[in-house]
């Protein structure tokens, strides 16, 4: 049985290099795009079985932005093979610190104090810094400013007071917006006109704020949270605390875009006496949960998918004593980053979920993208007809060398002379048709060679192969200058064999001929002889020859001829007999 031989890696590039250049680019197209795919997908699967481990600055730990972080860290970790570990801070500035050198993945922020640091970033030339990119609004914060004072009802009015507020967080930013736009700071951040308890003491922060605020040591609260958030409501209920609007948040919004203006509901903290007591006008800023162009686009996605489709887990796995945060998971959502310039550009992961069923730009271009096609196959379809238009006029003056081989392969002179005077009507339509060297051809080597052919007639073979061979050297002229293609020359060359082995043969044949011939003359004139013997050497002179027609070795043009010579010594041999007779 025959065995085949499989085949190896040694083998390759002996067929590499067998395979034409269109072969060879496809063979290398697909061998590129195959180890691509391959590592692609090796990737993910290597993502997938190595557990990213991300970390989540979120802010004070009874703060609204940490308590919605960790109940997304626990979804998270129920739905993918993430590890997520949150961790408390001092607020947004701390955040976007620890952000910036990489110590931390995700941080929540005010969208109003991450644009401050978007303007820094733009004036620096570090392309090596980390860039913050958003992943999603979490909720809206509101500017909240909790007074004892019933004589206090206007922002204004707080000239003189003492304010319990931390400085390390980003509230203390947006207290100090607030408070340039009244004139209570100057350019230079300067106090003028309130004293900020958080100034005077070391890691000051929200819970000392509150008892501060509690316990009559500060006049007022300034709080960035958002609506019922539990810390304000005690202090409201518990302690005379009663809520202030801020107005004027269209005029900010010139300088801060981050800002928002919008109302803190009538009956918000308490329904009965309505805390507050009317819609208070405010400043809404958005929590963001942002992170850096550094962090991995996939992990990115993978959360931000987890957190827009889970948002009812998220909601029940908030703790049962922050009742007012649950709420807050169902404004979760993509922030407007076209329209909102206060908002740093969406993460590269974020965007390849949230447009996820937005039309690629195959389908957005359908039609633009059919256009292009038509005319691209148009074209090809033209250079096409072309190529043939071209191949057709290579392979029709290759078809006139190889009608006047053929021709000249004929049998008889009645054969050749019909073959010749047809192919001879052509000239002129030929010359017409073909310009240049072919037409100077036709008038100065063939024209004249053919005339004289047919006055010689068929018995002229050295004059047809001489016709074959100037038809051969044309024809390789052509091919040389690609006037003919390689097929149609290879086409020709079999013809011309073929009329050469032809022509060979009928030059042997009518040679024999020829001897026959010559035979019967020499004993015509040979006087060694009788004549009874001379006739016998005749008639066996003419079995060999009728013998060599059948078998082909001599032709009927030449047998024919030989008949003539063979008539014409019967007959003189006849006459010198008779004359013998008389003689005697």
């Amino acid at each position: 049985m025959a065995r085949f031989k499989k085949p190896t890696f040694a083998t390759l590039p002996k067929f590499f290099q067998s395979l034409d250049s269109i072969s060879k680019l496809v063979f290398i197209s697909l061998g590129i795009a195959s180890f691509s795919l391959l590592t692609l997908v090796s990737w993910r699967i290597l993502l997938r079985l190595t557990a990213p481990q991300i970390t989540i600055a979120a802010g004070d730990k009874q703060g609204e932005s940490y308590i919605i972080s960790d109940a997304i860290a626990k979804v998270i970790e129920k739905r993918s093979n993430i590890k997520v570990n949150v961790i408390t801070t001092g607020g947004t500035k701390e955040n976007l610190q620890l952000l910036e050198k990489g110590e931390v993945h995700l941080a929540t922020a005010q969208a109003d104090v991450v644009s401050e640091n978007l303007d820094v970033s733009t004036n620096t030339n570090n392309s090596s810094k980390p860039s913050f990119r958003t992943v999603a609004i979490l909720y809206k914060d509101l500017f909240q400013l909790v007074v004892r004072d019933p004589k206090i009802q206007e922002f204004i009015q707080l000239k003189g007071k003492t304010i319990a507020l931390p400085v390390e967080g980003g509230q203390y930013k947006s207290f100090q917006k607030v408070a340039r736009h009244y004139r209570f700071f100057n350019e230079l951040n300067e106090n003028l006109e309130v004293r900020i308890k958080g100034l005077d003491i070391k890691d000051y922060d929200d819970k000392q704020a509150e008892e501060d605020f509690k316990f009559q040591r500060a006049d007022a609260l300034f709080r960035v949270r958002a609506a019922g958030n539990q810390g304000i409501s005690l202090i409201v209920q518990n302690y005379g605390g009663r809520l202030v609007g801020i107005d004027q948040a269209e005029a900010m919004k010139i300088k801060h875009p981050a800002f928002e203006a919008t109302t803190i509901p009538r009956g918000a903290y308490k329904g009965n006496p309505a805390v507050p007591e009317k819609d208070l006008p405010t400043i809404a800023v958005s929590r963001l949960l942002i992170t850096t162009n550094k962090v991995d686009d996939a992990v990115i996605r993978d959360i931000t998918q987890i957190i827009l489709e889970n948002r009812q887990d998220i909601a029940n796995a908030i703790a049962q004593e922050h009742p007012e945060v649950k709420p807050l998971v169902a404004t979760i959502s993509k922030p407007d980053s076209q329209n909102d310039s206060a908002v740093p550009p969406l993460h590269v992961g974020a965007i390849s979920f949230y447009d996820r069923d937005k039309p690629s730009f195959v389908q957005e271009n359908a039609d633009f993208l059919a256009l292009v096609l038509t005319m691209i196959l148009l074209c090809f379809s033209w250079i096409k007809n072309l190529k043939s238009w071209v191949a057709s006029g290579k392979k029709n003056e290759a078809d006139e060398y190889i009608e006047l081989s053929i021709a000249l392969m004929s049998n008889t002179d009645n054969e050749l002379q019909k073959k010749l005077e047809r192919f001879y009507s052509k000239l002129e339509t030929l010359k017409q048709e073909y310009a240049g060297d072919f037409r100077v051809w036709i008038e100065q080597k063939i024209e004249p060679h053919l005339k004289q052919l047919q006055n010689k007639y068929q018995n002229d073979m050295d004059l047809r192969q001489e016709i074959l061979d100037l038809i051969f050297e044309r024809a390789a002229k052509a091919l040389d200058v690609d006037n003919i293609s390689q097929e149609s020359f290879r086409t020709f060359n079999e013809a011309y064999k073929t009329a050469r082995e032809t022509i060979e043969r009928q030059q042997q044949r009518a040679q024999q001929g020829n001897d026959y011939i010559h035979e019967a003359i020499q004993l015509m004139s040979n006087t060694q002889i009788s004549l009874e013997d001379k006739q016998k050497q005749l008639d066996q002179v003419f079995n060999n020859a009728a013998i060599a027609l059948l078998n082909k070795k001599i032709s009927q043009e030449a047998f024919r001829t030989f008949n003539e010579a063979y008539k014409t010594t019967r007959e003189t041999i006849e006459r010198n007999r008779q004359i013998s007779h008389q003689n005697k």
